[in-house]
């Protein structure tokens, strides 16, 4: 589409879609096609995805069905919509830490945005078992360099409906909600310890030659198999690094934050995730945590750590069930006073608030368009004073800048 007038350029299908009643995930209806965020190279206009479809016959008899399911990958002109290369299979390949565990495309689904890192094209596959993988496909060499499993043998559960990664941030941190295994069962564990059930936890992967991902440190809650249980979600707001040259305090020079289902958001070294029970009293050993109340969030301080106090807050809550989107904040070319806070909520729509607090605390709301019916967790994007949003029926919604309506602030 042309962004500015919104006129149809080119469209193409990649495959027949999957059928999303044969796995019943109603996040999405009638079909499951291309889910994840494609990444698009600017370098050379190619944008890179998984599709989900079907190889008749394939491991039954059938033209559709479960276990004919399969993912590829593909390379795609993002001006011709044509492959560069032919569509690289995904199916069979081995997890590299777990060579027994193997990818089946009908049971999994590809919902996270990708990620490259050089040549490498990563993106995490979970569904059903909820054990889930990470892939990398080298774009180079056309197939995949590398498959690290969440959960091995003999912790993993193979057929319970459990959690996800909902987000990658590059360059190896990731954040995983629901787990099936809980190899943890109470004795406190470094973060290098090796735990084989990442559930609710904050990871780390080094990537090394050949784009492949090893292990390096994770967090977990002191009380992750009971946030199991409830559906919380840790990760669920994604990993952040926050800027070194601001956010730093005695031994602790690169902080990362995350957040759960709760509302929760956790400041972990980036460096020392924090293991699992090693805090005081076999609490959460990381730098702080920030409940949903604004009480407990002043209260906290430190002694040579990075301490977070309250600066401000809206006047309006979110909604009070899963699928609040992760917030934006825009400025008019990085100039003070100009930052706006966005945010999707599920009920509410699409939000504004100026991000820099008045005397009295509080984000001022600004007055935009009401937008409903927005997909969950998801976040607006901006491109040359546009403002895009899609909503669950797939409906693409845009806006420029053209009044004070969406202050100097819309980059």
């Amino acid at each position: 589409m042309n962004a500015k007038t919104d006129a149809a350029l080119n469209a193409g299908q990649v495959h027949t879609p999957f059928l999303q009643a044969e796995i019943g995930c109603t996040d999405i209806p009638n079909n499951i096609g291309i889910i994840g965020t494609p990444v698009i190279d600017p370098a050379t206009d190619i944008a890179y995805i998984f599709a989900k479809t079907y190889i008749p016959n394939f491991r039954t008899a059938g033209n559709t069905g479960v276990f004919n399911g399969v993912y590829y990958f593909h390379a795609v002109n993002v001006n011709t919509l044509k492959d560069v290369f032919p569509p690289v299979l995904i199916d069979g390949s081995q997890s590299d830490n777990a060579p027994a565990k193997y990818f089946v495309g009908g049971v999994v689904l590809q919902r996270t945005a990708l990620t490259q890192i050089g040549s490498v094209v990563y993106g995490h596959c979970d569904l059903f078992n909820y054990t889930g993988i990470v892939l990398g496909v080298d774009v180079n060499e056309k197939k995949v360099v590398t498959n690290f499993a969440w959960s091995l043998a003999p912790w993993c559960c193979l057929d319970e409906w459990h959690g996800s990664v909902y987000r990658w941030r590059q360059p190896t941190l990731l954040g995983i909600g629901n787990g099936a295994g809980h190899e943890n069962q109470g004795v406190p564990a470094s973060g290098s310890s090796g735990c084989k059930t990442l559930g609710e936890a904050a990871v780390n992967l080094a990537v090394g030659e050949g784009g492949k991902l090893s292990f390096t440190g994770y967090f977990q809650r002191y009380d992750y198999q009971a946030m199991d249980g409830g559906d919380q979600d840790f990760g669920s707001g994604g990993v952040a690094i926050l800027d070194p040259g601001t956010f730093k305090g005695t031994g602790v020079s690169k902080i990362a934050v995350t957040s759960d289902n709760n509302g929760k958001i956790y400041i972990l070294n980036a460096n020392n995730l924090g293991g699992y029970k090693l805090g005081p009293g076999q609490t959460d050993g990381i730098i702080r945590q920030l409940s949903p109340t604004r009480q407990s969030l002043e209260e906290f301080s430190g002694a040579g750590v990075p301490v977070f106090s309250l600066v401000g807050h809206t006047p309006e809550a979110s909604a009070g069930r899963v699928g609040v989107g992760i917030p934006v904040i825009t400025t008019n070319q990085g100039k003070e006073g100009t930052a706006i806070l966005w945010k999707c909520d599920p009920d509410a729509g699409l939000r504004a608030w100026h991000a820099v607090p008045g005397s009295d605390g509080l984000l001022k709301r600004i007055n935009i368009p009401q937008v409903n019916g927005l997909n969950k967790f998801e976040r607006p994007a901006f491109r040359d004073s546009r403002l895009y949003v899609t909503d669950a029926q797939g409906t693409l919604t845009a806006w420029v800048r053209q009044s004070t309506c969406l202050s100097p602030a819309l980059p």
